[in-house]
């Protein structure tokens, strides 16, 4: 598939202030570092932590491994839109130049900044789970192994507000001297991570389909007894409840969080190599790639704990066990083991699924802000592309300023992981709403789409956006009437007012910038009438 090229609107001349020079962005992002990047963004670890001691635990009743497939069934079709609008649109910004392209400038810059601040906040949750699942345990691990008492003060000193923060404010440090210095030298080491990452996993399946559930359940608890912490054997104890399709489904809000983080490449797409084939590796590759670690983890866990343990251990606050923080499944693997040195290095292995989530998502928002400043809705030094690296460095030092408020927020004010998930939800229709009408307005906007198929006398295109809706629907529903989800109507509202509050401020800003602009001659939907520069 080529890209989408554009015919100058009528009245907007090929030179004057719209013919902007190219970018300062180079493409040679690969195919490879594309599912790379989306493997660790959509960060499965994680999202094995959420399911297997949220799943059990807060929705008796629910199959694991149907949450995971209805989750996956239902963002095949925003993944696959993703994919043939970043390749009709390959530039920076993701659904913010589609959006403002197609829809409205002011609705794609109020739509994507709310979502870009959303993002933010997973950019600092990095340090926070670095510390809560990587970290901690790690220490822990070590002083039940080893018996060292600073060991297991220091495992309980991380896990108190100021240690954590420390730390994250430590990663996010790094990240942002690793990113701001190249893509090539951010991809090596995402590399790293990746293997790491999925040799975690791989020792995990190892473990949980070798060892004996009775063995694995007495090397726990002798190691919980050398840290003066109690049993976890009779938490394994007790029937499964009967099977809910309302569980389930509600369930499945967590595989879907995983799963949506599969298509970030799309805001990268300005440095993407060969974006039709990049794009759909990248995408399509790394879903089919999480979808099968979360159901052979899963199933892993399952023969070698049993999930009553999960229900179980979810329902009982640390300080009962003695421990400073709810032991993960990594954890209990890692203490399930005979070797010392196994241990350690799978829980230092596990580690990197903590701060995954910081470079994928701070790339994302640093290109958002660099594509926002071409268009003259951001400052415009967030669009200045250092020459020897070829990043946009003050776009990224925003980026990560903004993150470490968001960080203070969680762990200080304690604001929930998915509060700002009405957003997505307006993003992603939004999205499907683009598809819908591009075909129709392409024309009229001066675009040139590349051939595609009709079907009842309407293009792929829009069948595409019209299946997107109804899964974005349900998983909207499911979302807001969950009092476990952090957005629920009934049970938070105040989170939900707060991004709804920020996405009307984004609006108002547009306004305020629009104005500006005109004063000084300029327009802004003049100027989101052309692509921005490649």
């Amino acid at each position: 598939m080529q890209s989408l090229t554009q015919k100058l609107p009528q009245g907007v001349s090929s030179v004057g202030p719209f013919a902007r020079p190219a970018s300062g962005l180079v493409r040679e992002i690969t195919a490879w570092q594309v599912f790379g990047f989306n493997v660790m963004n959509a960060n499965i670890g994680i999202g094995l932590v959420w399911l297997t001691l949220l799943g059990p635990g807060l929705y008796p009743g629910a199959n694991l491994y149907l949450a995971v497939l209805l989750a996956f069934v239902g963002i095949l079709p925003l993944n696959f839109l993703y994919v043939r609008l970043a390749v009709a649109f390959p530039r920076s910004g993701g659904d913010y130049v589609s959006i403002s392209r197609t829809l409205s400038p002011a609705l794609g810059f109020a739509v994507n900044v709310a979502a870009m601040a959303y993002f933010c906040l997973f950019v600092g949750l990095g340090g926070l789970y670095t510390v809560q699942y990587g970290l901690t345990p790690l220490a822990r691990v070590w002083a039940a192994y080893s018996g060292d008492p600073w060991a297991r003060h220091l495992a309980d000193r991380l896990a108190t507000p100021t240690g954590t923060f420390v730390v994250s404010l430590a990663v996010l440090a790094a990240y942002a001297l690793l990113m701001i210095r190249g893509g090539k030298l951010y991809f090596r080491a995402q590399t790293v991570a990746f293997v790491a990452g999925t040799t975690a996993l791989a020792v995990v399946v190892a473990a949980g389909l070798l060892l004996s559930h009775s063995a694995a359940l007495g090397h726990i608890d002798g190691a919980l007894a050398r840290l003066g912490a109690g049993p976890v054997a009779p938490l394994a104890a007790g029937s499964a409840v009967g099977f809910s399709w309302s569980a389930t489904l509600h369930a499945a809000i967590w595989p879907w969080i995983v799963f949506v983080g599969c298509y970030f490449s799309v805001f990268i797409a300005g440095e993407v190599r060969r974006p039709a084939r990049t794009q759909a590796i990248g995408v399509f590759g790394s879903l089919t790639w999480a979808l099968a670690w979360m159901l052979v983890v899963v199933f892993a866990l399952s023969h070698l704990f049993g999930q009553a343990l999960f229900a179980n251990l979810a329902a009982v606050t640390p300080d009962k066990l003695g421990l400073s923080s709810t032991p993960a499944f990594a954890e209990l693997v890692a203490l399930a083991l005979h070797h010392a040195w196994l241990a350690v290095a799978l829980m230092a292995a596990f580690t990197v699924w903590g701060f995954a989530w910081v470079g994928p998502t701070a790339m994302c928002v640093s290109r958002c802000l660099f594509a926002w400043s071409l268009d003259g809705l951001a400052p415009h030094w967030c669009a200045e592309v250092h020459r020897r690296w070829h990043t946009p460095h003050r776009a990224l030092g925003l980026t990560f300023a903004v993150a470490t408020v968001f960080t203070a927020l969680m762990i200080y004010a304690h604001l929930s992981l998915l509060s700002g998930m009405i957003v997505m939800f307006i993003e992603w229709l939004c999205v499907a709403l683009v598809a819908i009408v591009l075909p129709r307005v392409a024309d009229r906007r001066g675009f040139v789409l590349p051939p595609a198929g009709r079907f009842l006398g309407l293009s792929s295109l829009t069948w595409w956006g019209l299946l997107t809706v109804p899964p974005v629907l349900v998983a909207a529903y499911l979302n807001l009437t969950d009092a476990n989800s952090g957005t629920s109507i009934a049970h938070q509202p105040k989170a939900l007012l707060l991004w709804l509050g920020i996405l009307a401020g984004c609006l108002a800003a547009y306004r305020v910038v629009a104005v500006l602009r005109e004063r000084r001659g300029t327009s802004l939907r003049l100027a989101c009438r052309v692509l921005p520069p490649d």
